[in-house]
């Protein structure tokens, strides 16, 4: 299903902002939702794609680095996690969130 899931959404990302990183503010993801017969919502199918599925995801372990980073920002910023996960690249907000 994944792979599936992919192609419906880059076939409801406009053209001409397929040659640069894909924002899910892109995405159509009410139509996404539509052509999975409606088993998804829209947002299901944006945080589906956000927290899973986006290739700028890191899917590895953590680093040490990141580890260090990631204290040394709460340090500052406190438990916004979403502002954080701002600041790591490749990580989200629930990766960050449930990574202790």
């Amino acid at each position: 299903m994944t792979l599936f899931y992919q192609q419906l959404v880059m076939s409801n990302v406009d053209p001409h902002a397929r040659t640069s990183p894909i924002s899910c503010i892109d995405i159509k993801w009410s139509e996404v939702s539509k052509k999975l017969s409606g088993l998804r919502t829209g947002k299901q199918c944006r945080e589906r794609y956000s927290n899973h599925l986006d290739p700028t995801l890191k899917k590895s372990p953590w680093s040490a680095e990141e580890d260090m980073q990631l204290i040394k920002i709460q340090a500052t910023m406190g438990n916004s996690w979403t502002k954080i996960s701002m600041e790591m690249p490749g990580r989200r907000y629930v990766h960050i969130f449930g990574s202790n």
